[in-house]
């Protein structure tokens, strides 16, 4: 399912402005990469003998482990981005260290290696709070990547936090309409949407808007990418007429300058249909109107195969979303072809996703338990817990209705001793919504 909030890669290195703009574009006017090492280490090699600026030589390391990572190859670019390490520390260039260091963070966000991003931004924080001190841009750049971070690692107090921070130095030192600034806005808002905070977030996402809008205009991907999120920040609140809004409104904007727009900006505005009808299509859902979702749905797994071939897992989610749609419009068979179709594509996958194909068994046990097949649904409900229980609390609690489900299931078929059991070892287990969790985001 597609993760809109992670699109924007928070807090891009700014002694290399072009740098954000090769990320969301994807293409470069960086030095020309080679994939092939023997030859990357030949040309570091001439360039050593040519050149004796060592900054010189730091820099063109860093530029290819930057295009190597533009161009998705993030093997190359980890080695080369240790190579320019390595070679700034040997040579006591420690402001060109903590700026390597501060690269990698977009490698290790990634990857999901969340723990070494930690490790590396803080290092780099250290060192630019002392040679640069701690009211500089950059500083405030690290202060935001180590924010975002926190996040992930659900250090939340400290994420919102860091991120304040870094706001405050970016609005004192840029003003408060600056680009920077919309970074770390978005990303707060972010934060805050996760949170249920709600209006704090849709007030933190508007000024975003409103910087990017006066800076790169209407229809630029920034504020496609803000009206997406404050669609989904919408959704999360229940206000699914406001958050269908927003959806069509950047909708719109994407398809109003697509003719004639360079291929790797036609893909950048794929990416972001792809967000757009995935969440029209819950909209719709919500609103009753199952027809129309299901149209949505179509459209976001076509968009998908495009982009990410078959075996994504956003194709996993867009199979259980047309499962529960053709559901909805009486079309049982299809419902459950769809299902299964989901199951034996996360099945499929390499790696397995436990989260997920937990998910596909449950929703498989739901299907049967809805049609009165009490022995299926008992078969897919055990098939689930048995990954559920090794899942991280967090994604337990995103499927909360599993264990009081396989309860009430128990319960029905006459197992009152084992429904009992079932309950109290997921005691624990609750939905954050009281009332229902959206699965689907």
């Amino acid at each position: 399912m597609p993760n809109h909030s992670d699109k924007r890669l928070p807090e891009l290195r700014t002694i290399s402005g072009a740098f954000a703009l090769l990320l969301l574009a994807g293409f470069s006017t960086l030095p020309a990469y080679c994939g092939d090492q023997s030859e990357i280490q030949a040309q570091a090699q001439a360039t050593a003998k040519d050149r004796s600026d060592l900054n010189q030589q730091w820099d063109e390391l860093e530029q290819w482990a930057e295009q190597a990572f533009i161009d998705g190859k993030k093997e190359d670019a980890r080695k080369l981005w240790m190579k320019a390490l390595l070679f700034a520390q040997d040579n006591g260039q420690e402001l060109n260290a903590a700026t390597t260091l501060n690269q990698l963070n977009h490698l290790f966000i990634e990857t999901g290696e969340y723990n070494e991003a930690f490790s590396s931004l803080t290092q780099a924080l250290e060192i630019r709070e002392r040679l640069l001190g701690k009211e500089h841009i950059l500083t405030a750049e690290t202060l935001g990547n180590l924010a975002l971070i926190n996040h992930k690692l659900g250090h939340d107090k400290e994420a919102e936090d860091l991120y304040n921070q870094s706001l405050a130095i970016k609005d004192n030192l840029l003003g408060r309409d600056s680009p920077e600034s919309a970074v770390t806005l978005h990303n707060l808002a972010e934060l805050y949407s996760k949170h249920r905070q709600y209006e704090q977030a849709r007030r933190t996402f508007e000024r975003a808007l409103s910087i990017d809008r006066k800076r790169y205009g209407d229809n630029d991907v920034e504020v496609v990418r803000d009206l997406i999120s404050l669609a989904i920040n919408s959704y999360r609140h229940r206000k699914w007429e406001e958050s269908r809004t927003h959806l069509e409104d950047a909708l719109k904007r994407i398809e109003q300058n697509e003719e004639g727009a360079k291929p790797e900006a036609k893909l950048v505005k794929e990416k972001e249909k792809l967000s757009v009808f995935h969440y029209l299509g819950l909209c719709e859902s919500r609103l009753g109107d199952h027809k129309k979702a299901h149209e949505y749905y179509s459209l976001a797994r076509e968009i998908g195969h495009r982009l990410h071939g078959k075996h994504h897992p956003a194709n996993t989610m867009a199979l259980i979303n047309l499962g529960r749609s053709s559901e909805e419009l009486g079309e049982n068979k299809e419902a459950e072809k769809l299902f299964m179709e989901a199951l034996a594509h996360e099945k499929a996958r390499e790696p397995i996703d436990p989260f997920l194909l937990t998910q596909c068994s449950l929703e498989l046990g739901h299907y049967y338990h809805r049609q009165d097949m009490s022995d299926q649904a008992e078969q897919f409900y055990r098939d689930a817990l048995k990954t559920y229980k090794d899942l991280e609390e967090h994604e337990q609690r995103k499927l909360y209705e599993l264990p009081a489900a396989m309860a009430d299931l128990l319960r029905k078929t006459g197992n009152k001793d084992e429904a009992e059991e079932v309950s109290k070892r997921y005691l624990q287990i609750h939905t954050p919504h009281r009332n229902e969790h959206f699965r689907f985001e």
